[in-house]
C-alpha cells in the first residue's frame, strides 16, 4: 500500500516510495514519516528486522548504501567489506570535526599512505590519560575499528613507560585537517587564521585537555594563577597566532611566555569564569586534573547541567 508492503512483521519500501518520503527520515535513520508512525526502519532491496539500525543518511555516499550497506562490526579483516563500509560514511559530524581541530592543535597527528588523497587521525595518550584516550575512541568509533591498544616508550632518560595509541582508517573525510593542519603535506603547522575560522569553544576544551596544564606563575598572588597550554612544539609566530586569536574571538586574557626555551601561552586567572562556561560541558572527568582548582571552583559554581562529564558535549 502506497509503495509500502508487510511481510512476516517486517516492512519493505520501494525506492521510489523510500525517496519521496527522504524528508522525513531523522538523522538517526529512524524512520519518522506519515507512512510509518510506529517508527519501522526502512528497507531497500531486501527485508530487514524491525528495529534494525540503519546510518545516518548525512554520513552516507548517497546513491551507493542502499543495496550495499554494512556494520562496521561485520568489516573483520575483509578488504571488500572495508571498503564498502568506507563508501558509506561521507564527512566528520560537527562534534567530531570541532574535537578533531582540538586534538591535532594538542597530542594528535595525522598520517596519508597514498600521497595525500586520504588521510588517518593518530591519537595517543599515556597511561594517565587512558580514560580519556578510550573517550576519544568512542567519539570518533564510527573511523575506528580496533581499540586503544598499549605501547610501550622509553624516556630520554632511559624510563620505560607505557602509551595508549589508537587510530582511524584512512578517509578523505579527514583531507579537511590536512588542508588546515598540513598544507605542504609535511610537518604540522598552524594558519594565522586558525583560532577565528576553525576553533570552537569544543574545539578548546579539547585543546587544554590534550596540551593544558597548571601553571607556576604568580604563586604570590592566586587571582592570577592561571593555566598553561604546552605549544612548545609549534614556532614563535605560530604561537603569537594562537594567543592573539584566543583574545580576539575568546576573550580570554592569555600571554605568551618562555618555558625552558620554548614558547607557551599562558590563560590568567581572571579569565576562568568565562573559560569554564565556555569549555565546562565538554571535559572528561579524568582530565580534570590538568585544571588548576579556581578553575574547578568556577565549573562548580555552574551547576550540574555544565558541569564537566554531565554536558551534552561531554558524551558527544
Amino acid at each position: 500500500m502506497n509503495g509500502e508492503t508487510t511481510r512476516n512483521g517486517m516492512t519493505i519500501l520501494s525506492r521510489s516510495h523510500f525517496r519521496a518520503s527522504f524528508k522525513g527520515m531523522g538523522f538517526d535513520g529512524m524512520w519518522q514519516g506519515p507512512h510509518n508512525p510506529r517508527g519501522a526502519r526502512p528497507c531497500i532491496g531486501k527485508q530487514c528486522k524491525r528495529g534494525q539500525a540503519l546510518p545516518p543518511l548525512a554520513r552516507l555516499g548517497w546513491g551507493r548504501w542502499s543495496s550495499q550497506w554494512v556494520a562496521k562490526g561485520e568489516v573483520g579483516k575483509s578488504r571488500s567489506l572495508l571498503k564498502r563500509y568506507k563508501a558509506q560514511l561521507h564527512s566528520l559530524s560537527l562534534p567530531e570535526k570541532e574535537a578533531a581541530v582540538g586534538v591535532m592543535l594538542g597530542d594528535a597527528s595525522l598520517q596519508t599512505q597514498d600521497g595525500g588523497r586520504t588521510h588517518r587521525l593518530k591519537l595517543l595518550q599515556g597511561e594517565k590519560n587512558r580514560l580519556y584516550l578510550c573517550h576519544l575512541s568512542e567519539l570518533f568509533s564510527d573511523w575506528i575499528l580496533s581499540p586503544p591498544a598499549p605501547q610501550h616508550r622509553v624516556s630520554a632518560l632511559g624510563r620505560e613507560a607505557r602509551a595508549w595509541r589508537t587510530q582511524t582508517m584512512s578517509h578523505r573525510a579527514f583531507n579537511e585537517l590536512a588542508e588546515i593542519f598540513l598544507p605542504d603535506g609535511g610537518k604540522k603547522s598552524i594558519p594565522p587564521n586558525l583560532v577565528g575560522e576553525h576553533l570552537t569553544p569544543r574545539g578548546l576544551a579539547y585543546w587544554l585537555m590534550d596540551d593544558g596544564g597548571r601553571s607556576n606563575c604568580n604563586r604570590d598572588r592566586p587571582e592570577l594563577r592561571g593555566m598553561t597550554i604546552n605549544t612548545q612544539g609549534f614556532t614563535e609566530e605560530e604561537v603569537t597566532w594562537l594567543s592573539n586569536g584566543l583574545r580576539l574571538h575568546f576573550r580570554l586574557d592569555c600571554w605568551v611566555g618562555r618555558d625552558k626555551g620554548r614558547w607557551v601561552i599562558t590563560i590568567l586567572g581572571r579569565s576562568f569564569p568565562h573559560l569554564m562556561r565556555m569549555v565546562g560541558p565538554y571535559l572528561h572527568p579524568s582530565m580534570l586534573y590538568k585544571f588548576p582548582l579556581a578553575a574547578l571552583a568556577e565549573l562548580e559554581k555552574l551547576g550540574p547541567a555544565n558541569h564537566a562529564g554531565e554536558g551534552q558535549g561531554a558524551t558527544e
